[in-house]
């Protein structure tokens, strides 16, 4: 999986901005995707 970096420099070339509108998005998008708990919380399915 790619840094979160790379990708809000994808964001940046798409969408306009700077790397830092982007970047605590797409580390909390990196963290939902790889099915991580975000922050030690968890998900009511959880056992």
């Amino acid at each position: 999986m790619a840094h979160p970096y790379h990708h809000a420099l994808s964001s940046v070339k798409k969408w306009g901005g700077t790397v830092d509108d982007y970047q605590p998005i797409h580390a909390w998008l990196d963290v939902t995707w790889t099915g991580k708990d975000f922050l030690g919380a968890k998900g009511s399915d959880s056992p």
